[in-house]
This record gives structure tokens, sequence and C-alpha cells, in this order.
């Protein structure tokens, strides 16, 4: 038995088989790559079996001269993608630009904030953001907030804008 993630679901089989001259794939309505007949074809499931959260795979030998074929089971765990929001669009004053930043991070181990200022503490999901010169200069920072410790899953990142109006005169 094995696991994937939802964000990165392909994987490679590796089947093998004795006395059979060969093995082939059923169950699950995804594709083998290249086919089913191939012991370590690559299996992409479906967005329902995604969605179901496992999938259970068959490998059946062919080839098997006057034995009965036989079966062994694979059972192929999906577990759900990193979720990340980096919050709402914020706005600030360029005489008073810093920021509290609000993130949240869902089924990864955390989070890390970039952007062209600085942050109190990038792997906080909610840290104070000063945004650089040249953004204050420009009336807008863009910050991104990117999943950590993903597991099997791919990163995943969302943005948060924040307007800088200038200051008062």
């Amino acid at each position: 038995d094995a696991s994937i993630c939802a964000n990165n679901a392909t994987f490679q089989l590796n089947g093998s088989v004795t006395v059979a001259t060969g093995g082939l794939w059923s169950g699950g309505a995804g594709s083998f790559n290249p086919t089913s007949g191939v012991l370590n074809a690559v299996y992409t499931p479906t967005a329902a079996e995604i969605a179901a959260g496992s999938v259970t795979l068959t490998l059946t030998t062919v080839g098997n001269g006057q034995c009965s074929p036989v079966s062994d089971q694979l059972v192929l765990t999906i577990t759900p993608a990193p979720v990340v929001d980096a919050g709402l669009p914020v706005q600030s004053c360029a005489n008073n630009p810093a920021v509290q930043l609000s993130g949240s991070v869902q089924n990864a181990a955390g989070g890390m904030w970039t952007g062209a200022g600085s942050f109190s503490n990038a792997t906080s999901l909610s840290p104070i953001y000063t945004p650089s010169a040249a953004e204050v200069i420009a009336g807008t920072a863009t910050v991104t907030l990117t999943s950590t410790g993903n597991g099997l899953c791919n990163a995943v990142s969302d943005q948060v804008t924040i307007a800088i109006t200038p200051a008062p005169t």
C-alpha cells in the first residue's frame, strides 16, 4: 500500500510476477501509462478518486500456463493538498506602511512569507510586514504565503496585496 497527495497524484507502480509471463493492472477509473499491461506503469487517479481519498488497484498474473491467475491488491491513499490563504487585501499609509498580515495554512506543517520588504517573522502566519521603499513609492506591495512541510504534496501559494496610500500633507 502507498500514499500520494491530491496535488501530486501520479504514482509509479512497481509490480512484479514470477512464473507467469506478465501482469495486468485493473481497478480504478484512472489511467495507466503507458498501459495497464506494464508492471511499472504510472497510475493517474481520476478527480473522483482524489476526492474519495483512495483507490484500490489489482495486479493479476497473465501467461500462467496451466496455473490459475494470482492477484494482489494495492490500496493507494490520496491525502488532501495543502490549502493556503494569505488573507484579505490590506491598506496602509506611506508614513506608517507596516501592516499585520493574517494567513492560514491547512494540510501542511506551516508557511513562509516572501516579499520585497521585511517581515517580523517570515514563518509566522501573522507577521508584521514592512514594505520596501520602492513599494511605498509605487503605492502597492504584494506578498506571498507558501506552504512548507508539505510531505508528499507540492507546495501551494497565495498572495495578498497591500495598498499604500500617500501620506497626508
